[in-house]
């Protein structure tokens, strides 16, 4: 089921120069921005989110809402999709055309045991105060943090180009796995290493650090 958008806001910017010979000369950029939002039930049980461009935060909440703000310049066009398949709310947002700039920004609250992954191309992501059995968190280009509340089995992040920051609660040991280049970035685990839920965290360019809370 597709859900529809709502049209929030549109801005639109434009400049004129005068040229050598005295005539105008118009240099427009036009830029949209629309803001779409949709709240869900307890039927939710895992987010599955995929972005080309643009920022995701996702904060935990007693409500599932998801929001998105839609930027694009001139011919270039983003889209999002809201989709559920059963128990799964799969988010896709992605950039269609060239000639300006082009994003989605998502920013969802999430309730606690909802399962989370999600994929950035090109933006940082950012979780907070998430209560959930699985969160995997990676993009392309950009800062993962992510910060964990309540039990988990599995949370996995993990950048291309950035730093990763992961905070668990403390008081208790987890199965901590760190994979970073040699000379391009370093690991700090601050978390005990032992038996419990694990944590996989990863850049290609950048330091990771696990700690606690």
């Amino acid at each position: 089921m597709k859900l529809p958008a709502r049209l929030a806001g549109v801005v639109l910017a434009g400049s004129v120069a005068i040229a050598a010979g005295g005539c105008a000369v118009v240099n427009k950029v036009t830029e949209t921005v629309e803001s779409q939002s949709d709240e869900f039930g307890p039927e939710i049980t895992a987010i599955d989110l995929t972005n080309l461009v643009g920022t995701i935060k996702i904060t935990g909440g007693d409500r599932l809402v998801v929001k998105r703000e839609l930027t694009q310049q001139t011919t270039r066009t983003s889209q999002a999709e809201v989709v559920k398949e059963g128990g799964t709310l799969r988010l896709t947002g992605t950039c269609a055309g060239a000639g300006g700039d082009c994003a989605v920004n998502w920013d969802i609250a999430l309730p606690g045991g909802v399962t989370v992954k999600v994929v950035n191309k090109t933006g940082s992501i950012t979780l907070n105060a998430v209560a959930a059995k699985e969160i995997e968190a990676r993009t392309k280009l950009g800062e993962v943090v992510v910060g964990a509340t309540g039990e988990f089995d599995r949370l996995a992040a993990h950048t291309e180009g950035g730093e990763v920051t992961v905070t668990v609660p403390g008081g208790r040991s987890y199965q901590v796995t760190t994979k970073v280049k040699e000379r391009l970035g370093k690991a700090t685990v601050e978390v005990p290493n032992g038996p419990g839920p694990r944590i996989e965290v990863g850049s290609d360019r950048g330091d990771v650090t696990v700690k606690h809370t």
